[in-house]
């Protein structure tokens, strides 16, 4: 069903620009005077040169790989002002890296009441963290920062060699239905408090993970202050190319009681997160801008050993990893910061660091990243470079390595 609905929007793509009334070089079509259809898309293509235990005996080799780090087609559609939908594919490689698939990312009812109410139904985006609420099209660092996978969306975990591999010793065995987003409602709105102060919030109620035998609810939202310029819509970015002179504050907070059973205890493992962030972007000189962003996050997930998943019909037990949740679990910060020449050039710099509950440090990394991105067009067209070096406080995996040099350049387009 993904793969017909998925061609229709590819065949929509060649309708749009072929039509002769479409508006903004074929990326949209005005229906009647209220309705549009409006197509998107995004492809960021990468050689990336990593390392990796590539023939089993505990040392890392050299690993070099050309690829998609993301190929996506966007499509939104509204009926009025008030009524409309979104719906996004993403591309990636089959399971046996024969080929590609096509998979539902994003599809969601949006309703729009006013500045500060707007509900969202369907798989949606859920608010844990300014990271997780960050446009994928909109980054400085090449991706997101490890630890922005501490989600539950993500499944608990951390991820390294600039966001395209999952560390192994945080891997619990949780798996979220459809990675990235969750299936549920989410309230969220923007506006002025005061002449220069801002103030944008988000609240969702989810399916969250469903493998402890029980239903519950997930639950997340977060509120974010803005000094100076606000940074109105769903999505933030990390910067914004000295479009905006700002100052934010934000505070998150994502739960679900019963996620999975504790395989020591027997009993349920409740999860939560709660995460700030400060972030920055301000005016230098007559032409330069720079950027920050501080982020502190904790993973609770109970104290909690390895976890199982139990069947809602028989009662039947399934371990999901034999890894101890408390590897997963733990606190971490992040930091990243970009200096803007004119509109050009973006030197910039990031650091990570997360200490897992386990006594062992299993879980435990910290991260140093630098780079450079050419804006040929903004976020839009650019070319990004950069070196990542994660290294692990223990041993990682059965390997006999503890630090992951990842070297990436690749260049994006994106509408």
């Amino acid at each position: 069903m993904q793969r017909k609905i998925s061609l229709f929007i590819l065949v929509l793509a060649v309708s749009l620009m072929l039509t002769g009334t479409t508006a903004y070089a074929g990326a949209k079509i005005q229906i009647n005077d209220e309705a549009s259809i409006d197509l998107g898309f995004m492809v960021n293509a990468q050689l990336q040169s990593t390392q990796a235990d590539l023939d089993g005996d505990g040392k890392f080799d050299s690993q070099n790989n050309f690829g998609l780090r993301r190929a996506r087609i966007t499509l939104r559609g509204k009926v009025n002002e008030m009524a409309g939908l979104f719906y996004s594919t993403e591309i990636g490689s089959t399971t046996g890296g024969s080929g590609f698939d096509i998979r539902m990312l994003e599809a969601y009812i949006d309703l729009k009441f006013n500045k500060w109410l707007t509900v969202m139904a369907g798989e949606v985006y859920a608010p844990g963290s300014r990271q997780n609420l960050t446009s994928t099209g909109k980054l400085m660092c090449i991706d997101r920062p490890g630890l922005a996978a501490k989600s539950l969306t993500w499944g608990t975990t951390a991820k390294y060699g600039f966001y395209g591999s999952n560390y192994s010793d945080s891997v619990i065995g949780i798996d979220p239905p459809v990675a990235s987003c969750d299936a549920g409602g989410l309230f969220t709105g923007s506006g002025e408090l005061a002449e220069d102060f801002h103030l944008k919030y988000y609240f969702g109620i989810f399916d969250g993970i469903q493998v402890a035998g029980k239903d519950n609810f997930r639950i997340a939202g977060r509120v974010q202050f803005n000094i100076w310029d606000p940074e109105p819509g769903f999505w933030n970015a990390s910067t914004y190319l000295g479009e905006k002179e700002t100052i934010s504050i934000g505070l998150g907070y994502d739960t679900q009681s019963a996620i999975a059973i504790d395989s020591v205890t027997g009993k349920s493992v409740d999860y939560s997160m709660l995460s700030c962030d400060l972030f920055t972007e301000l005016f230098v000189g007559e032409t330069d801008t720079f950027t920050a962003e501080l982020g502190y996050q904790t993973l609770d997930l109970g104290d909690a050993g390895a976890l199982q998943s139990k069947s809602a019909s028989t009662g039947t037990l399934t371990a999901l990893s034999t890894n101890s949740a408390k590897q997963a679990s733990g606190s971490g910060m992040y930091l990243q910061t970009g200096y803007l020449f004119g509109t050009t050039w973006q030197p910039w710099l990031g650091f990570e660091q997360w200490e897992s509950d386990a006594e062992s440090g299993k879980g435990s990394y910290d991260a140093y990243r630098l780079g450079v991105t050419y804006y040929i067009k903004g976020h839009n067209a650019n070319i990004k470079a950069g070196y990542e070096q994660f290294n692990s406080d223990a041993k990682i995996g059965t390997s006999q390595e503890d630090s992951v040099g990842t070297f990436v350049v690749g260049a994006q387009l994106f509408y």
